[in-house]
């Protein structure tokens, strides 16, 4: 940016109107003395009659006669001049600014900034708090940082959340991200349309995870696309993998691990489901499933009943101990799988020689 500028003495010169805004303390200036060549220094002071006097702290050679005009640089210091730095037609913060780096049209407009990184169009504009945040990207952290709000990084197009509460500690990624209003905290929020509700300590990695239910989700984990997508106010449960616990939408403590794991439980309680499409129609508590396919579990299980199914044969290498009564109906087999017995409910009805 040039601007003509009159020679006064060796470190001072006067530009036309109130050009304050723009010619702060410490910012960088490169002065054209025509034949003399440029000389470098920065903004020391100003002041205003019916232009502005500039006058500098000059690096090494002083202002010549032959000064016509000076280029400003394009990064500027914050108005308070605390370690700041600002590039482009950024709005006016709440507070001054204060060793915070703010790059993007409207940036920071009307928000607290000290201590944050902000950039990106309207990047962190109106957030409010103790400040330390790191705000990338289009409409970033827009609104959506208030009360107490401090040490959250929040890195693409609309992400962070987006209305009143304290949140703190956040890492969010990828577009329209943990996009909420309410206070939360401690949470890693990685992908798009991902986990667009408060939580605590929570990680949230896919597109489309923990998407559209409404409530807080406190110490859980959510990978997978669309892993979870329903849940609304739950703790404490674990869906890892494609669809992974897909339609649950208030069941506590529940574990889906594998594509389509647990997917049809809407409401229940305390699951354990592991391997692909283990679980798919459960929709009780307390149930255990181990398998390959949403038809048979080749393990399953109670745990309020306290009982185990193994839905297919059980080669045991070693004995067989019970505390209590040992139920069994089918053939008793030795080591080679030859057959020597009949049982039934637990009676041995033949013994074969």
């Amino acid at each position: 940016m040039s601007v003509t500028a009159t020679y006064v003495d060796a470190d001072t010169f006067t530009v036309v109107g109130d050009q304050t805004a723009i010619f702060v303390y410490g910012r960088r200036i490169r002065c054209d003395c025509g034949v003399d060549g440029y000389k470098y220094g920065a903004v020391l002071t100003t002041s205003v009659s019916t232009d502005t006097t500039v006058n500098l702290m000059t690096d090494d050679d002083a202002i010549t006669a032959n000064l016509t005009a000076v280029d400003l640089s394009v990064v500027k210091p914050g108005n308070t001049g605390n370690s700041s730095a600002i590039i482009g037609p950024i709005g006016t913060p709440n507070t001054p600014y204060s060793e915070a780096v703010v790059i993007g049209r409207e940036a920071g407009n009307t928000g607290d900034v000290a201590g944050c990184v902000l950039i990106g169009h309207e990047a962190g504009e109106g957030r409010r708090g103790a400040g330390n945040d790191v705000l990338i990207g289009y409409r970033t952290g827009r609104t959506g940082f208030s009360g107490n709000s401090y040490q959250n990084v929040a890195i693409g197009m609309e992400s962070g959340p987006n209305g009143a509460g304290s949140n703190t500690r956040n890492f969010i990624g990828n577009t329209w991200a943990f996009n909420w209003a309410s206070s939360s905290s401690e949470n890693v929020i990685i992908g798009h349309l991902c986990h667009r509700r408060p939580g605590t300590q929570t990680v949230a990695i896919g597109a489309g995870v923990a998407e559209s239910g409404n409530g807080t989700r406190s110490k859980c984990v959510f990978i997978g696309y669309k892993a979870a997508k329903s849940v609304t106010a739950v703790d404490e449960i674990v869906s890892i993998g494609y669809y992974a616990g897909y339609l649950a939408t208030t069941g506590d403590y529940n574990t889906n691990i594998g594509a389509h794991a647990g997917y049809s439980n809407v409401t229940g309680l305390r699951n354990v489901c592991i391997g692909y499409k283990a679980g798919y129609n459960e929709t009780g508590d307390d149930k255990l499933h181990i398998a390959n396919t949403d038809t048979k579990s080749l393990i399953s299980g109670d745990f309020s009943a306290e009982t185990v199914e193994i839905n297919g044969a059980l080669d045991v290498l070693g004995g067989i101990s019970a505390n209590g009564n040992a139920g069994y109906t089918g053939d008793l087999n030795d080591s080679t799988s030859t057959k020597i017995a009949d049982v039934v409910d637990g009676i041995i009805t033949a013994v074969v020689f």
